[in-house]
């Protein structure tokens, strides 16, 4: 059987003021095949996936590709895959390009998302699912036409313990039934049993490499950081939120001091997402109470003293260049030397090479630094991240870690981070004072 994907001296170039973002790549992707391909936060690995799948202008490649059948793609960032406002109409959007039979589509629908694990009525609204539900969403709409190739953009950087569960089980299924997969990940582990091939991007090139797997996880810290200190910075009492017929929250209490560093874990769709946007002021609750500094969350009072980094940089960045990305907040909040705030934010979490560049421009991972910088350079009294660490590879994660962890000590500020990969090696035991899980609607202490 021929390759469901050849590449013969690949390169990739998207103008002439740039140094090529790939050169030289040859690789063949065959039945029962799955390729993984590891590197650094921008070296072009989603560069690569989007030419395998036809989705780079022409003028922007030189070689040879070619590739055999259909192939489904699930980029990074799910959102920007979603058309339709409704669960059903999305995952039979490409049996209707491919002329199917609307008779067949309803039963191609379910079997789709059930392989993707997504058990959610076909009328569920795509904008109420969180990152990772929208993640198994798109994965259900790459599957449904039955591909012969499947391109996956970091799956497990969205997904909780059990997605990552669905997404090898998806990957096995393509195997078995003579398909292809190629991906790129960061955190391969849970579908290391089904690769066969392992990759690196390594100056623009790409290398063939060893497995890459995360060491063991760390033990949860005997002694916990300090605690924070003073009075409460954020206290939230008797929390409710409904959403449809799903009960969000009920009776959710937390207290945040200065100082603190406080995880928040759970699976996709606990509500880790939502907390934070009622922490930052942008959603109301039904009911309870929530307060900064004594005062009731509102935007108007949070002005430059809460930072929140979203599930999905993009959706904050709107500058033409990184530095003025970067030292727009500092500026508002009318701080001494915005521009230069910027460069410092900017040299700690390390991108100073891209302060000229376009944020719609860089990689995902890229993007998820510049929003954090922009937030640092406000100097917030607290910072909630929500998942902040997707798309990051090791190295980027261990800056973040430092940056935070320096700001705590020279200012006292809190952190609060959300995350659905409890055992990961990169949960920086010796960083959280507190560590919780989203369990009933409320939050409860991880023994």
């Amino acid at each position: 059987m021929s390759a469901h994907l050849r590449l013969r001296e690949l390169s990739i170039r998207f103008n002439d003021r740039t140094p090529p973002v790939l050169t030289g790549v040859n690789l063949s992707v065959g039945a029962g095949e799955c390729h993984c391909i590891v590197g650094p936060t921008g070296s072009g690995k989603s560069s690569l996936l989007l030419a395998a799948a036809g989705l780079l202008p022409p003028e922007a490649l030189n070689g040879a590709m070619e590739r055999t059948g259909r192939a489904g793609t699930v980029f990074q960032n799910p959102g920007t895959q979603i058309l339709f406002d409704h669960v059903g109409p999305e995952t039979a959007f490409a049996l209707e390009n491919a002329g199917v039979d609307p008779a067949a589509m309803p039963d191609k629908v379910a079997r789709a998302l059930a392989e993707a694990d997504l058990p959610v009525p076909t009328h569920t609204p795509t904008s109420s699912l969180s990152m990772g539900r929208q993640y198994r969403l798109v994965l259900a709409g790459a599957l449904v036409t039955e591909p012969g190739l499947l391109l996956l953009d970091e799956p497990c950087a969205q997904l909780d313990p059990d997605g990552c569960r669905a997404v090898a089980g998806v990957v096995d299924a393509v195997l078995k039934r003579g398909g292809g997969v190629l991906l790129c990940e960061h955190r391969p582990d849970p579908l290391a049993a089904h690769i066969t091939h392992w990759w690196r991007i390594e100056d623009h090139g790409l290398r063939p490499s060893e497995p890459v797997l995360a060491p063991a996880p760390p033990p949860r810290a005997a002694n916990r950081p300090t605690d924070g200190t003073g009075p409460a910075l954020l206290e939230v009492w008797d929390l409710s939120l409904r959403r449809g017929d799903h009960q969000v929250f009920s009776g959710l209490d937390l207290t945040i001091r200065p100082g603190e560093a406080v995880h928040v874990e759970g699976g996709n769709g606990s509500g880790k997402s939502t907390l934070t946007r009622i922490l930052a002021g942008f959603l109301a609750p039904d009911a309870g109470t929530a307060t900064l500094f004594d005062q009731p969350v509102a935007p108007a009072r949070l002005r430059g003293r809460v930072g929140l980094v979203l599930q999905s940089p993009s959706s904050q960045l709107f500058e033409d260049t990184v530095l003025r990305e970067l030292a727009y907040a500092a500026r508002r909040k009318g701080l001494d030397d915005p521009e230069g705030r910027a460069r410092c934010a900017a040299k700690a979490l390390g991108i100073s090479d891209l302060l000229d560049r376009a944020p719609f421009l860089l990689s995902y991972g890229q993007q998820r630094l510049t929003a954090l910088g922009a937030c640092l350079t406000q100097e917030p009294d607290l910072l909630l991240l929500d998942d902040p660490f997707a798309g990051l590879d090791r190295e980027a994660r261990e800056r973040v870690h430092g940056v935070l962890d320096a700001e705590r000590a020279r200012r006292g500020m809190a952190v609060l981070v959300t995350g659905h990969n409890p055992t990961s090696s990169l949960r920086f035991a010796d960083f959280y004072t507190r560590e919780l899980r989203i369990s009933g609607g409320r939050l409860e202490p991880v023994a």
